[in-house]
């Protein structure tokens, strides 16, 4: 699905490499050569794109429109951007225009019952917070976006689940050191929940070995860090719940959106992370793993 204002192709990998995440999941290949997994879902991608790493914000919304008019089985939707900056760095106008999209969002949640997945941002490539992580959580360039934020929909953080040599994160389940902390609107308990993401070198960037596995849009696995390859596989999980679920409803009928969040929730891994800040980790995984 097209939207107007955008540029109408696809532009570099990510998008790829966030659909990948969903269709194969979280693949560990470890030293061996990748070989891809069977698919256990289908997707429609939405482009939304005004340029090279941009998008259009204002668009999200008509897009999702869009979709739930012409497709009205796709229930999930994932989001894997935010705002560049933490909302509270931008200017207030600026502020009030991100926070109306933001409520735009949460009123088509709730108008159009359907379950949105969206990431908790990743820090500045190569920005060091003032206190060292993992005590990090009030440092202004790791709080949240605009999207993040919706009350409606599913936050989603990261964490390391494969440790590896020259990673920040010495710990399995600690948060990924570039993942943005909640909390969310009015003090709300944001994130929801979270995914592996991958992990980042001591000057807070990407070293190979450190990602998790996903696609090129030349069809070549690599390995890369982000929310962004975080929350589609919180998304897959979604779906695979709302196919669950189906299976317990009358004929003709079908589960509400809010009873698969509770699901998932309540079926989420807590997250764990010996030796660690709990306020850190509170703030950036939720409920755990899905």
């Amino acid at each position: 699905f097209t939207a107007p204002d955008s540029v109408g192709q696809a532009l570099g990998d990510h998008g790829s490499f966030v659909a990948s995440r969903i269709v194969f999941g979280d693949p560990d290949f470890g030293d061996d050569i990748p070989q891809t997994p069977p698919p256990r879902c289908r997707y429609y991608d939405v482009l939304v794109a005004c340029g090279m790493g941009e998008i259009d914000d204002k668009s999200v919304v008509p897009a999702i429109q869009g979709v739930v008019a012409s497709a009205p089985d796709v229930r999930v939707f994932n989001l894997s951007f935010d705002t560049r900056l933490p909302l509270e760095l931008h200017e207030s106008t600026k502020q009030r225009e991100h926070l109306l999209l933001v409520q735009d969002l949460d009123n088509l949640i709730f108008r159009n019952d359907i379950l949105v997945i969206v990431v908790a941002g990743n820090s500045p490539p190569g920005v060091q917070p003032v206190t060292p992580y993992p005590n990090h959580v009030d440092d202004p360039n790791w709080q949240l976006g605009a999207w993040a934020r919706s009350f409606n929909s599913m936050t989603c953080g990261s964490y390391v689940a494969r440790l590896h040599p020259g990673g920040l994160a010495t710990k399995l389940g600690w948060p990924s050191p570039f993942t943005r902390l909640g909390l969310g609107i009015a003090d709300s308990p944001k994130p929801d929940i979270s995914a592996n993401g991958g992990n980042a070198s001591s000057n807070m960037r990407y070293e190979p070995g450190l990602g998790v596995w996903g696609l090129t849009a030349a069809s070549n696995w690599e390995d890369q860090i982000g929310t962004s390859f975080a929350a589609p596989i919180a998304a897959r999980e979604a779906a695979t719940a709302f196919r669950h679920l189906q299976r317990f409803c009358v004929t003709g009928a079908k589960p509400y959106a809010v009873t698969v969040r509770a699901f998932l929730m309540l079926t989420a891994l807590p997250p764990f992370a010996e030796g660690l800040a709990e306020s850190t980790v509170t703030r950036s995984l939720g409920a755990g793993t899905v």
